[in-house]
């Protein structure tokens, strides 16, 4: 691929020079942060399953998927906050990106309002539908991190659209470990699921503090003052909409079994289920993890009308990824029962099927 298809002559476009050298450092701090991810999960898996037993666990499992997915619900101003970051900030364009920041502050403060009024309402006969009506004071405090968790998502959007990988993971990593360490210190002290729900609202507030702080510490130029833009606002939700419809089939695809297998079997069933797509999921990450840095970088190279790298850079990631995914998939296949060994115990054969099935899926 030539620039000549652009209109221009000879020159071949390649990687070399800064933008190679974004992505692939970019790549790097994403893949050392979702390793970091998995290995506190996978540290911290069988511990809550111990303490809290099957049922609760099963319970647990639908509230982090509930925390993690309410963000579905934002119309979807998070997908696109992200790529529209990039563009202003490779534009040099600060009273845009500080635009897009109040505005979007304004909106999810709403957002969370409405959220948790609604959540409040609709309490008693939702618990009761899925038959988990004795775990309804954890079910408030995940009504309260969703719409921090909302926010802070949000301000961590701001140093992956300046494309500063190594700042939002480091801070991710800190957080993630620092509230690992906090939940085994809840559940030691017996507060179980309650426990584990409260862990996770304090730590999104205090990721959302700190998150905030090095935003402000690594680009001054950005502030909270009030620069409310209604039009801003609306061109993220175009963009965002269309991204939207992948993410609630990712949703349905990979999460909304669970709250089927609550409704129709019990909590027990949903550990089983949860424990084998979570294995399969962590199989899924890695190749994906090779194309998270694709969109900041990607939407640099758009500001700049720069329509070949953007190909070329989608064909060579698209190679890269069926490659690896092929091989890793055929991994978990052949050896899910010894991973499922190593991770949790003898006694757990009955998962094996499960994580080939979900694997291929």
């Amino acid at each position: 691929m030539t620039i000549r298809e652009s209109g221009q002559s000879g020159e071949s476009v390649t990687f070399l020079g800064e933008f190679s050298k974004k992505l692939a450092t970019n790549t790097f701090f994403n893949v050392l942060g979702r390793f970091w991810s998995f290995f506190v999960t996978i540290l911290l898996s069988p511990y809550i399953l111990h303490s809290l037993g099957a049922r609760d666990y099963g319970i647990w499992a639908a509230f982090v998927v509930f925390i993690g997915s309410s963000n579905l619900l934002d119309l979807g101003l998070g997908s696109s906050f992200l790529k529209f970051i990039a563009a202003y900030h490779a534009q040099e364009d600060y009273e845009k990106i500080n635009k897009a920041i109040f505005s979007g502050m304004v909106f999810y403060g709403l957002f969370g309002i409405v959220l948790i009024g609604a959540g409040l309402i609709f309490r008693d006969p939702l618990l009761a539908f899925f038959r988990i009506s004795d775990a309804s004071d954890a079910y408030v405090l995940a009504l309260f991190a969703c719409a921090i968790q909302s926010i802070g998502a949000m301000v961590l959007a701001v140093f992956k659209g300046i494309q500063r990988m190594d700042k939002s993971n480091s801070i991710e990593m800190r957080m993630l470990g620092a509230s690992a360490l906090s939940a085994v210190l809840f559940l030691r002290l017996g507060y179980g699921l309650y426990g584990l729900t409260l862990n996770t609202l304090i730590w999104s507030a205090i990721s959302l503090y700190v998150s905030w702080a090095a935003v402000r510490r690594a680009v001054p130029k950005i502030s909270l003052g009030f620069h409310f833009d209604g039009r801003v606002l609306r061109e993220m939700f175009s963009y965002g909409t269309k991204i939207q419809i992948s993410q609630f089939g990712a949703l349905v695809g990979f999460n909304s079994p669970k709250f089927v297998i609550l409704r129709f079997l019990d909590p027990i069933a949903v550990t089983s289920f949860d424990l084998s797509s979570r294995m399969a999921s962590y199989m899924r990450a890695i190749p994906l993890m090779m194309i998270s840095a694709l969109i900041p970088a990607t939407s640099e190279l758009g500001a700049r009308n720069d329509r070949p790298r953007i190909l070329k850079a989608y064909q060579l990631a698209s190679k890269y990824v069926s490659m690896v995914t092929i091989a890793i998939i055929s991994f978990t296949v052949l050896e899910a029962e010894s991973l499922i060994r190593l991770w949790l115990g003898s006694g757990h054969d009955s998962l094996v099927l499960l994580i080939q099935v979900l694997a291929i899926g």
